[in-house]
């Protein structure tokens, strides 16, 4: 005769074992970095040329290398 396990497939966890948390790994700081940054960058960037370009005024990285 069988016995039923109750959904858990007949795995069973200790009550003293411990699952850790989710943490923020190295290619997620790397995904964040280029999902968030990479745009943020492009559109600064496009900005400042645009601004200096119209208005003459140069307010952004580009005054700093030049």
């Amino acid at each position: 005769m069988a016995t039923p396990n109750n959904g858990t497939g007949g795995a069973r966890r200790l009550a003293s074992q411990d699952i850790p948390g989710a943490r923020l790994t190295a290619s997620g700081v790397l995904l964040v970095l280029f999902y968030l940054g990479l745009p943020v960058a492009i559109l600064g960037n496009l900005l400042d040329f645009l601004f200096q370009w119209w208005f003459g005024w140069c307010i952004g990285l580009w005054c700093i290398v030049n």
